[in-house]
């Protein structure tokens, strides 16, 4: 058995089957799938509160920033309890059925429509402070180098784009596990 520990957890590939059934895998697997909806709800949100903070004497964009906020709220609020009821074991259940089950196939079958979100929310924190500079009142110089800077986001963009088609391959791969490489990456 090829298995090596670090500080971050379990790394390796040789992992025998009974080894894959002990909580010392599972539940970082499961922590990881729960948390990272609320992580991706901070993340974005602070850049609604930075174009709060920045371009707060414009009303407009203040009314969209509070508008996106309040959707990315529902969003990730609905897709963290939707993992968390699928995701967690019931009272006769053991968290290796669990991951075997329904639940786990309900969960990579909802990863495309959750990652059909991505681009649109993606593109909506693009385009928010695009429009804010370009209606701000300074030499077109210095608005250019503004916007190619809120521009770097469209690398995020071009990456939600590609999560989708790598997530419709993580649905239908027999190897889930370097299918999923590449949903993290571009996630």
């Amino acid at each position: 058995m090829t298995l090596f520990i670090s500080f971050a957890g379990y790394l390796g590939w040789n992992i025998r089957v009974l080894s894959v059934q002990s909580c010392s895998l599972v539940i970082p697997g499961y922590l990881f799938g729960v948390l990272s909806s609320p992580t991706m709800l901070f993340t974005k949100i602070t850049f609604f509160i930075m174009y709060l903070d920045i371009f707060h004497l414009m009303r407009w964009l203040k009314i969209s920033a509070y508008i996106g906020g309040f959707v990315r709220v529902l969003f990730y609020g609905s897709m963290t309890v939707f993992y968390f009821v699928l995701s967690t074991p019931g009272r006769h259940e053991t968290w290796f059925e669990k991951l075997q089950g329904r639940g786990q196939h309900y969960i990579l079958a909802f990863n495309i429509p959750q990652s059909c979100g991505g681009p649109v929310i993606d593109l909506y924190i693009l385009v928010l402070p695009i429009l804010g500079v370009i209606r701000l009142q300074m030499p077109i110089r210095r608005k250019v180098g503004v916007i190619l800077i809120f521009m770097s986001a469209t690398m995020v963009c071009l990456c939600s784009l590609l999560s989708i088609y790598y997530r419709w391959n993580l649905v239908r791969a027999t190897d889930k596990q370097w299918a999923l490489d590449s949903v993290l990456v571009t996630t």
